[in-house]
This record gives C-alpha cells, sequence and structure tokens, in this order.
C-alpha cells in the first residue's frame, strides 16, 4: 500500500475552495463502516489478523496544547465488518514522528511504525497491550532521505522496513527484524543512473513469500529540471543471502511508476501505471513473466492516481485503483493456464459524493471476500474532517468474474446441398 499521499491526491480533487455546504452523512450506506468513529484521519494502513483488522491511522486533533493541531498515529483493531475490538492508543505520545503510518501482523506480535522526525516502531499483544516501548529503527546513516517506505511481515516471523532512497548509492534499503523485533541487517539493491541529473527511486512496494524471499519493487524517475527520460520500474528478489538480479518491467516510451506487489503461496503478482500524455494504463504481470505476459486496464484519457493489488490464493485476486475523478474501482482477476483474465470492474461508492478521495488499501480476509478502504474529505484545511471508511466486497459473484476465454471454432463440418 502506498501511504503518505493523502493531502497530494485530495489537492488535485478540489478547485482551491469549499465544496457544496452540507457535512458528510451521519448514517453510512449499508454495508460501509467508520474504523475510527469521529476521527479526523488523515491517513491510515491495515493489515489483517485472521477475522481481525489492525489499523494505524494518522489522526489531527485540533487546537491542542496552544497550537493549532497536532498529529499524532494510533493502532486500533475491529472486525472485518466494523465492530471495535481495541481502542485507538496513540503508538509513540509526544514524539515528533506522526506521519507515513503502517502496521503488520506477526505471529509474536502486532507491529505499529510511525514515521517523521524518525522512524518508530513498537509491539503490541493482540489485545492491544503494549509490548515495550517506542523504540527507533536508523534506515541507514549515509543516506540523506528515505522517499517511501513498506513494513511487512516476513515467512519466517520477523518483519521488514523496506525503503526507496534518495542516494547516490543505492535505490532501495532493506532492514531485517527478528521475531523478536531486534533489528539486524541492512541490505541495499539497485545503483541510481548517473545521466541527465541522476536518478531517485520513488514509490516502494514490496512482499514476503512462502519461501523466505521478499520481492521488492520501486520506480525510479529523471531529474525533471534536466532530462525528459520516462521513469521506469524495476523489481528484484531479495532471501536471506543474496540479493537477485535486477529487472525492468518492460521497456516502453512511456514512464512505467507506482508498483504494488501481492504474494501468495508460491505465486506473486505486480501491478503498476504506465504513463502517457494521452492518460495512463494499468498492468498486471505474474512473477516471474514481468516483461512479457502483461495484462492491462485501458481507461482511454484517465490519470490514475493509486493502485493496490491483493490476492484471495495463488490463482486469484483483485486490483483496485482510483482515477482521477475521485472514483474508486475492483476488479478480480484470475490465472488461468499462464493467462491473468479480469472480470467486471465494481465501482466503489463515496460516502460523500462531493468529497475528495484517498484510497488507502485492499485486504484480503478470507474465501472471496475482501475489505477496501479510503478516506474523504471535502475541503484540504484544517476546519473540514478527513473520515475513513472501509466496507467489505464479496467478488464471487459469477457475474464480478472472468468470462472463460473463447476457444475458436475450428470444426469443419460437411456442407449439405439441397437438391432442387
Amino acid at each position: 500500500m502506498k501511504r503518505g499521499l493523502a493531502i497530494t491526491l485530495l489537492l488535485f480533487g478540489c478547485d482551491g475552495g469549499q465544496r457544496p455546504d452540507g457535512p458528510p452523512p451521519d448514517q453510512l450506506p449499508l454495508g460501509v463502516f467508520e474504523p475510527v468513529p469521529g476521527a479526523d484521519v488523515w491517513n491510515a494502513s491495515v493489515a489483517v489478523d485472521g477475522d481481525v483488522l489492525w489499523w494505524a491511522t494518522t489522526q489531527r486533533r485540533k487546537n491542542v496544547d496552544g497550537v493549532l493541531f497536532k498529529d499524532t498515529i494510533s493502532l486500533s483493531a475491529t472486525t472485518t465488518i466494523g465492530e471495535a475490538i481495541v481502542a485507538p492508543a496513540e503508538v509513540a505520545p509526544g514524539s515528533g514522528s506522526s506521519f507515513d503510518p503502517d502496521v503488520a501482523v506477526t505471529p509474536s506480535a502486532i507491529i505499529a511504525k510511525a514515521g517523521g522526525v524518525q522512524t518508530l516502531l513498537r509491539r503490541y499483544d493482540r489485545d492491544g497491550t503494549p509490548l515495550g516501548e517506542p523504540y527507533a529503527v536508523a534506515i541507514a546513516t549515509d543516506f540523506r532521505n528515505v522517499n517511501d517506505m513498506e513494513l511487512i511481515a516476513t515467512a519466517n516471523g520477523g518483519s521488514q522496513l523496506v525503503a526507496s532512497l534518495q542516494a547516490t548509492d543505492a535505490d532501495v534499503a532493506i532492514v531485517e527484524l527478528d521475531a523478536s523485533g531486534a533489528v539486524g541487517a541492512t541490505r541495499i539493491a539497485g545503483t541510481p543512473d548517473t545521466v541527465d541529473g541522476g536518478t531517485t527511486a520513488g514509490t516502494i512496494a514490496a512482499a514476503a513469500r512462502a519461501d523466505g524471499s521478499t520481492l521488492v519493487a520501486w520506480d525510479r524517475g529523471y531529474n525533471g529540471c534536466i532530462s525528459t527520460r520516462p521513469s521506469s520500474t524495476l523489481t528484484t528478489s531479495v532471501d536471506a543471502t543474496t540479493i537477485g538480479s535486477i529487472q525492468t518491467v518492460r521497456d516502453l516510451p512511456d514512464s512505467e511508476a507506482r508498483p504494488a506487489i501481492a504474494a501468495s503461496g508460491g505465486a506473486a503478482y505486480i501491478a503498476w501505471l504506465s504513463f502517457s500524455t494521452e492518460g495512463s494504463r494499468i498492468a498486471l504481470a505474474r512473477y516471474p513473466d514481468v516483461g512479457t505476459a502483461i495484462t492491462e486496464i485501458v481507461e482511454p484519457n484517465v490519470f490514475h492516481q493509486q493502485l493496490t493489488v491483493s490476492l484471495a490464493g495463488e490463482d486469484r485476486g483483485v486490483i483496485a485503483w482510483q482515477t482521477d475523478d475521485t472514483t474508486m474501482h475492483v476488479v478480480r482477476f484470475e490465472d488461468r493456464g499462464g493467462t491473468v483474465l479480469l472480470g467486471k470492474p465494481r465501482v466503489i461508492q463515496l460516502v460523500d459524493a462531493d468529497a475528495g478521495l484517498f484510497m488507502v488499501d485492499v485486504v484480503h480476509v478470507g474465501d472471496d471476500r475482501f475489505v477496501v478502504a479510503w478516506v474523504e474529505s471535502r475541503f484540504v484545511g484544517l476546519d473540514e474532517p478527513h473520515r475513513l471508511f472501509a466496507t467489505q466486497l464479496d467478488l464471487a459473484d459469477d457475474a464480478l468474474r472472468p468470462a472463460p476465454p473463447v476457444e475458436p471454432n475450428t470444426s469443419v463440418r460437411p456442407r449439405k446441398i439441397r437438391c432442387p
């Protein structure tokens, strides 16, 4: 999932002023729930633990301690239909780390991340009890900046922080954490290009596989003030001892960016956006054939802003995306004999039709059921609240599944000759 974009995306969704009068409705549509009722949520992350959803949220409180507003990151839990289980509690009270919330589920603990002044982690029992105090994790002292970061659970019971870097000697850093939360080695991958002002890694995506390896993908952009070269999306596999060869998803004149990855069992899929002057296309491929067997979703004259992918098994999953007209779509896909087929897209209706939108994520919660989460706000400012919503979707309906491929009719029937 991609975090830290809520303010930027909502800016594109407004016209510089107040939207039509009237607050978002208090009565939520059927099936929609508010994971943190009444909170002003500016960003969020969600992770699944059986039939429980864990939420890490950036919440804004106004007129606190003599300042106009104060942002904090909290951890809470609900059922998959929105019933409260663990009440929100601040992850790192009094710290300056109030951005880029994230959460991961491991066998030994729930791990919450707070980003900002420094990257802080805190571990929790499944009843929401903290297992110690927040502690800082340094990505690497010689890197100037971290552009994006993902916290993922790994197959060995531990976790990883995977970050894209603004650096001259590496694109990506991977920090290992064991099952107790202790920080291990930091490894780096990717070498930035030095031509035309150099490149910088941007959006990062990562997924842990059952064999213990981690798939990582990131986009790499050139200096826009110097170069007109398109951005590219790269991917590699990392295991306990080695970093695999780095592969570009494909070599096209368009910019390939904003990757998303999901893994289940022995299968993994990558999705990304392909940008041109006419709009953007969504590309989907199954590892390892990321440069050849590509399925595309094309919406003419549309620029997509958010993209995520989630799996229900090795051969099926969903892609969810947000378009520039503040609309969310979810479509089921299936891998049938090496061919990825797309079903009928489903549009997710906003609670407030006049609101701006930031899609948070879509996660698998069992069978063919998924939960999609998003943030709505009428105005990018201090007065209008940002509200976090979610809804559970059942995509088992045959009408939403891909149609079976049409086999060509190659049989030849004898032609009947009609007698005069």
